[in-house]
């Protein structure tokens, strides 16, 4: 039998003039050489529709919203979704995507809110549902996060990770722990679960139970990152950092990654190594898409031994490769506005960039404020 995929690039190779099945298509995952490509498709939609059209207009924000250079289009999205949102003011599809345009530019209280909004419009979305779950428990939206949870099973995955979330934000580790240790007995292979009750584990001071869980996490994944950074800092976290190498050079011997090796980095850290800490974040910088995590801990690594002008340095050397790296510009206006003897003006103008980009963004607006209580009165 064929595939839905198959079945609708038949429909639309037959009729040019048939908007559901472009819709239908375009709501499908992409795959390279499987009919029209998605841009191909909005512009049919387009003609099918004609200028006044608002279908074209949401599929033309939705494909630019997945493209590595979104931030240049912003501003182009905004109108489209806007028009949408005028002329169709309860389009639940167009505040979602409203809401991951926000999202995505970290304006994730705004995102919250946004996607709130379009669950009111159709609380059936169960996919838009969990994600304010998992945004909520993030940001501490407890309000929205519980109207959000009411909306799914409370033994959805999704449900459960947020309580767990919920009460340890709120400092419940008791209740925490309950729930993650009903988790690990329901779900034999939920990774995530064993982690997180490791870490209460380990910070009660149970070494030993931690391990078990640790060990059962790589068990059930034992390729996966975060399973291997979770023992890692279990060992780190008792100063044994020669089982955390070990863990970390087999890993990288097998398929050497920037994560890995900025993690590996993390380890000659705390064990006072810098020179090997920087290499490894060097090696990292040149690997992938692992230049801007890599950039960012290189620099911090420089402050933390009160080397500002290398921290700075190396923050530029990424920007040069990274020029719209919010994290690297981040970096620098932070130094430039509250280390002494910097240029507080460059500091201030890049600041200001940052605001225009991301006007809600939590991090700058403190910033801002710390720059004008550490600003010279005269």
């Amino acid at each position: 039998p064929k595939s839905a995929r198959e079945l609708l690039v038949g429909a639309v190779a037959e009729d040019p003039d048939d908007l559901a099945s472009r819709l239908m298509l375009l709501s499908l995952p992409p795959q390279d050489g499987s009919g029209p490509s998605q841009q191909d498709l909005v512009d049919q939609i387009r003609r099918i529709e004609g200028e006044g059209g608002l279908n074209w207009r949401l599929c033309q924000a939705n494909i630019w919203l997945e493209q590595d250079d979104w931030a240049a289009r912003r501003q182009q999205i905004e109108a489209l979704l806007n028009e949408c949102l005028t002329r169709s003011p309860d389009w639940a599809d167009a505040m979602a995507a409203q809401g991951r345009m926000l999202e995505k530019g970290g304006q994730v209280h705004l995102a919250i809110s946004k996607y709130m909004q379009a669950l009111d419009a159709e609380p059936q979305n169960v996919g838009l549902a969990r994600r304010v779950l998992v945004l909520a428990a993030q940001a501490g939206r407890w309000v929205e996060g519980d109207r959000a949870s009411g909306m799914l099973p409370p033994d959805d995955p999704t449900v459960q990770s947020y309580l767990i979330a919920q009460a340890r934000r709120m400092g419940d580790l008791r209740r925490a722990e309950q729930l993650l240790e009903a988790r690990v007995r329901a779900a034999p292979a939920d990774v995530r679960a064993r982690l997180d009750l490791a870490a209460i584990k380990r910070g009660r001071n149970e070494t030993a139970e931690a391990e078990r869980l640790l060990a059962e996490a790589a068990h059930v994944a034992p390729d996966a990152f975060e399973v291997l950074a979770a023992r890692v800092d279990f060992h780190v976290a008792r100063s044994q950092f020669e089982r955390a190498l070990e863990l970390c050079d087999r890993a990288i011997a097998a398929a050497p990654t920037a994560r890995l090796h900025i993690l590996r980095a993390g380890v000659h850290r705390a064990a006072g190594d810098w020179t090997l800490a920087e290499a490894d974040l060097r090696q990292a910088a040149g690997i992938g898409d692992g230049a801007e995590d890599a950039y960012v801990e290189l620099g911090l690594l420089f402050f933390a031994r009160g080397r500002v002008d290398q921290a700075l340095a190396a923050w530029r050397e990424g920007l040069s490769t990274l020029p719209r790296s919010f994290r690297l510009r981040y970096r620098i206006a932070s130094v430039l506005l509250t280390a002494h003897g910097q240029d507080r003006e460059a500091g201030a103008r890049m600041l200001r960039e940052l605001l225009a980009e991301r006007p809600e963004e939590e991090s700058l607006l403190l910033l801002r404020a710390d720059s004008l209580v550490g600003s010279d009165p005269s």
